[in-house]
């Protein structure tokens, strides 16, 4: 069954945000998922919610490390 959510990750800093935006892209290209950017958020797509889990969670620690 196909899965689609939205989601966003917001560092809490001074300064441009575009660097860790790449990063966090970047991190969901390691995933067998389609997604686009959108002016506030992420929408992905991907088989099963495991998988959009996991994409988030790496998204999420590409920011914060």
């Amino acid at each position: 069954m196909t899965v689609i959510a939205r989601f966003e990750v917001i560092p809490v800093h001074d300064g441009s945000l575009s660097e860790d935006i790449a990063r966090a892209i970047d991190a969901l290209d390691d995933f067998d998922i389609s997604y686009e950017l959108t002016a506030t958020d992420t929408v992905i797509e991907a088989e099963d919610v495991d998988e959009v889990f996991e994409a988030v969670q790496a998204a999420h620690n590409a920011v914060e490390g």
